[in-house]
Parts: structure tokens; C-alpha cells; sequence
């Protein structure tokens, strides 16, 4: 894989379908964050955590698993959640690394909806920003510093993102 790849229509209409009617239903479960980092002083969020440390941490996470992990080619999920963020006057996000103690994964970003918020992270010195389209997923290398300038449309009151962290099956291993 190149430093990072963008792919449009990642899912078929009917694999969005059904994950936007589960995901974006006004009855999923969606939880707190003060701030994007412990270091941070950001600002909050919601998340759902479907996946971590090993565990499966949602009833969705099979969806999530089918309809991502192996399109992927995951070989080991490290941590799978959804971010839900609102519509602030000032919204900025600190930079991050999703894993640190992990080396060779990769990381990945699903975009449910279009809005004017960026995926902004540095490579080779220049800055580079991923607008949030709906359907599209970012892959990237995991130990990539990344962060959120997030949208100021009035008309959208939240932007919603998947975020996957794994390890892609070596198909070279004999």
C-alpha cells in the first residue's frame, strides 16, 4: 500500500443501507468523550466502541466485521469504534496516533455522510486533507499522526465516521 489510499462507493448501496439504518438510527447507543486525547483539551464527542483489547464490545460488530474487516483483508482487528462529532462554532481535534504500541497496522476511516469536515494528516512535509464524503473509506499507515478539522455546515448537525485499526493478512507467508 502507498502512504494512504482513498476509495469512493466503498460499499455497495445496500451494504450502506443496512449499515446507516443500524449505525444512524436514533436508538444506537452512543457515549461521552470530554476530548479527542487524555493530553487534549478538544472538542467532545460521542463514540461507540465495537471492538477492543481483544474483544468484541457491540452487538453490531459482526456487521462491521463483514462488511469491513474482510474486505480489508484484516488479519487481527485491533480496535474498531464509530465517532459521532457535532457541529461547533470552533471545532478542531488534536492530532493523534490511534495505536502506539503497535507496529505494521493500518488504519482506516469510513465516512458516513459528505460534510465540509477534513481528515488532515502530514506526509513528505506537505499536509494533506481528505474531505468527508459519504460512502468513502481512507486507509492509511496506522502510525500516521492524523487529525479532524470539523464542519461548520449548518445544515448538518453531526458527522459520523468509522474508525478501524488492524493488521492486513500477509499473503506472502508461506
Amino acid at each position: 500500500m502507498s502512504f494512504y489510499k482513498i476509495i469512493d462507493n466503498f460499499l455497495t448501496e445496500q451494504e450502506y443501507e443496512t449499515l446507516s439504518n443500524s449505525i444512524l438510527d436514533k436508538a444506537f447507543p452512543w457515549f461521552w468523550q470530554e476530548s479527542w486525547t487524555a493530553e487534549s483539551n478538544d472538542t467532545p464527542y460521542f463514540y461507540h466502541s465495537f471492538y477492543d483489547k481483544n474483544l468484541p464490545l457491540s452487538s453490531h460488530y459482526e456487521l462491521i466485521e463483514n462488511l469491513f474487516l474482510k474486505k480489508l483483508n484484516a488479519e487481527v482487528t485491533i480496535s474498531c469504534r464509530a465517532n459521532l462529532t457535532l457541529n461547533f462554532p470552533i471545532s478542531y481535534y488534536s492530532g493523534h496516533i490511534d495505536i502506539r504500541n503497535i507496529t505494521g497496522n493500518t488504519t482506516a476511516v469510513y465516512y458516513f455522510d459528505t460534510t465540509d469536515a477534513k481528515t488532515v494528516f502530514s506526509h513528505l512535509g506537505r499536509e494533506i486533507h481528505v474531505d468527508s464524503i459519504k460512502n468513502r473509506l481512507l486507509i492509511f499507515e496506522g502510525n500516521t499522526s492524523h487529525w479532524l478539522i470539523g464542519h461548520t455546515d449548518d445544515s448538518k448537525p453531526r458527522r459520523v465516521v468509522l474508525n478501524l485499526n488492524y493488521i492486513e493478512r500477509n499473503e506472502n507467508i508461506i
